[in-house]
């Protein structure tokens, strides 16, 4: 082959990729499109979607797989998924950093700091933004570095950082005019006039918004125009100019679609209050109702607090005062709905510097890196040259390669035992699949326990605490302190079961069994068990009848004390009111027997094959107030079990719950035994 052939070949390869390059660019382009246009329909833009993806990743082009996420965020942002476009677009930011995409890898991390804007976590997104404006800076891309002023002063103004917003967005106004860019001076003006607003200066705000709201109209924005007047009729309710705020108010929901549109509710809202404040209550209260109606039960606990507390106040007004003291109490736990997710957003948050405080190093090593690629790449072009050399006749000895496949038939043993691992490799993937669900599983029966049962005692706190304060009668307020005390300690159980849980789940029950032995006897566990639960049984008149052996036992006594506790709690749990439950311990051979029984209902036959599974809520239910989270016998099996003992129900169906705890009198020996074994 001669060099001039050779070098024809090389030429020929190069354009071809080229043209494949491009053409992969232009598809990908054109099914993202379709994507954007079809954002509502879940199935064509998913479909489109992955037809963009696999194009994308096939094309090794880290630039073009960056657009495919950036797209894919926006699809889960327009569902509100919005911790799924964190992960999309931290994804693209990575890739648009690997392929040196300036312009794109600031706008990803932009992206990335709304995506955490819209989750709440303040400080993750100012980080975000930050890396941002640094990227765009360094390129000097005026219209990305706009794009941050006008995020960052959103933040900013959240964080109540009102100075610096002002300096921020007035940055961002000085580049808008700069460019020449009109659509964003209006939203510019605009977030001017809400800082000036929240800053208490009225007048400086009601001036900007008058401008926001002109620029508007020049471009022709009824959406835009619609949240300005929303602004100004905010302000106008600041200055009690109720009248006019109403006005502003209705003008802003005409152009979203009236007041029983979901797009119109913040402004439905207000209209509810101006007139409540014009002391005309039947409108008032008609608007407010309509609100309710449009606002989603799952995300809308401000606008549900908000609607409460106004028809509280009309119906207060009116002298309804049975019906002020109903909404105020749905307005009382909105706002506690609204402190646990404030207190769940700061964890959050804390949870999120570190790592954001690690991206955010780890991108500014990336910029340092792009640099010194940069300058590499500036300094060695011959090199490059000889690279493309070399690689066209790579592209030939892969030709010749091709012609010769006849000659790795050997290879074919090989091929099959590959397959059979990737078979073996498929099925353990199965197996890890099933474990995943139930843990998955498990995960969600915890979740249901802390959302219902935990929330549940508090609930009945709160209930009789309001029944307190309306009490004047001093026997009737020792019983409701009485009944606060049982509940409290149902909470504290709870509280106990999920810990024991915790460390039954992670194989920690005998690591310390031989450092925690101790010496003690069954009728010292249950003089401070029936101390403990003195009020328990006094509420529900039972007697707690003991028959007991002295005997010293060296055994893990808080594990005993536990057990027994749990099966005591169950017993008073489901007695019936004035009746006995009976306890007694005997010693045979090694093992010391408590026998616990209960005047309750007992189990029916369907109740027995999950009696000691966990999260089982069986037949029976308790006869006073207490909760039940389905772990006491679980537990209780799994604590005896782990010091060598066990839990045997002797009852028989429907009759009264008599069990059997069996606990070795001298664990140590046990504990010897099995480690010599």
């Amino acid at each position: 082959m001669t060099q001039r052939t050779f070098l024809l070949l090389a030429l020929f390869f190069l354009c071809l990729a080229k043209v494949q390059a491009n053409t992969d660019s232009s598809r990908v382009e054109d099914l993202l499109k379709i994507v954007n246009e079809n954002r509502q329909d879940s199935t064509l833009a998913l479909t489109n979607l992955y037809k963009a993806y696999d194009i994308a990743k096939s094309s090794k082009n880290h630039s073009l797989l960056g657009r495919v996420f950036i797209v894919k965020g926006v699809l889960h942002y327009t569902h509100s998924e919005f911790d799924s476009c964190e992960i999309y677009w931290k994804q693209a930011s990575r890739l648009f950093s690997l392929a040196n995409d300036s312009i794109n890898w600031g706008q990803a991390e932009r992206l990335v700091g709304v995506s955490f804007d819209l989750q709440g976590v303040l400080d993750s997104s100012l980080s975000h933004l930050l890396i941002a404006l640094d990227i765009h800076k360094k390129t000097g891309n005026k219209k990305g570095i706009g794009e941050v002023y006008i995020s960052l002063g959103i933040i900013q103004q959240k964080m109540e950082r009102f100075d610096a917003a002002i300096e921020t967005n007035g940055l961002a106004l000085q580049l808008a005019f700069e460019e020449g860019n009109e659509g964003v001076i209006g939203p510019i003006y605009n977030n001017i006039g809400s800082l000036y607003q929240n800053m208490g200066e009225v007048d400086s705000g009601f001036k900007y918004l008058l401008l926001a709201l002109s620029m508007q109209d020049k471009i022709n924005n009824p959406s835009g125009k619609a949240k300005i007047l929303h602004n100004i009729g905010t302000i106008e309710l600041v200055r009690k100019k109720y009248k006019s705020a109403k006005d502003y108010y209705f003008t802003s929901i005409a152009l979203t679609g009236g007041p029983a549109d979901p797009e119109s509710l913040q402004g439905t809202i207000s209209i509810g209050n101006c007139y409540l404040k014009l002391g005309q209550l039947d409108s008032a209260k008609s608007i407010l109702m309509i609100a309710i109606q449009v606002t989603d039960i799952k995300q809308g606990a401000r606008d549900y607090k908000s609607i409460y507390d106004y028809l509280s106040q009309i119906e207060e007004k009116e002298g309804n005062y049975e019906k002020a003291l109903k909404y105020h109490k749905l307005y009382s736990s909105f706002q506690d709905t609204i402190y646990q997710e404030t207190m769940k957003t700061s964890i959050h948050e804390l949870e999120a510097a570190m790592e954001l405080e690690f991206e955010k190093d780890k991108n500014e090593s990336l910029l340092l890196s792009s640099a010194e690629i940069q300058e590499l790449l500036h300094k060695n072009r011959q090199g490059v040259n000889l690279l493309i050399l070399l690689s066209s006749a790579l592209l030939i000895l892969i030709i010749i390669l091709i012609r010769n496949l006849n000659r790795l038939r050997s290879g074919r043993a090989d091929l099959a035992q590959l397959n059979e691992s990737l078979v073996k490799n498929a099925d353990e993937l199965e197996a890890n699949n099933k474990k995943l669900e139930n843990i998955m599983t498990n995960k969600n029966d915890l979740v249901s326990v802390m959302a219902h049962d935990l929330r549940s005692p508090f609930g009945k706190i709160q209930s009789i605490v309001q029944l307190f304060e309306l009490s004047y009668d001093e026997e009737e307020r020792k019983s409701y302190l009485q009944m606060l005390d049982n509940i409290t300690r149902d909470g504290m159980a709870l509280i106990q079961d999920l810990i024991d849980l915790s460390r039954i789940e992670g194989n920690v029950l005998a690591d310390e069994h031989i450092e925690r032995l101790n010496t003690f006897t069954v009728s010292g566990i249950f003089s401070h068990l029936n101390s403990s639960f003195a009020s328990h049984l006094k509420a529900k008149q039972l007697v707690l009848e003991l028959n007991l052996s002295d005997e010293p036992i060296l055994n893990r006594e808080d594990y005993c004390e536990r057990i027994c506790d749990n099966l005591i709690s169950n017993a008073i749990k489901y007695s019936n009111p004035g009746g006995v439950i009976k306890v007694n311990s005997v010693i045979e051979g090694d093992m010391i027997k408590i026998g616990i029984e209960d005047n309750g209902p007992g189990f029916k036959e369907s109740d027995m094959n999950r009696l000691f599974q966990r999260f089982s809520r069986l037949s029976a239910r308790p006869t006073g107030i207490e909760t039940s989270t389905g772990l006491g016998l679980y537990i209780a099996k799994k604590l005896a079990e782990s010091i060598h003992g066990d839990i045997i129900l002797l009852s028989k169906p429907n009759e009264p719950a008599k069990f059997c705890v069996e606990i070795p009198v001298n664990l140590k020996n046990k504990l010897n035994a099995q480690s010599a074994t």
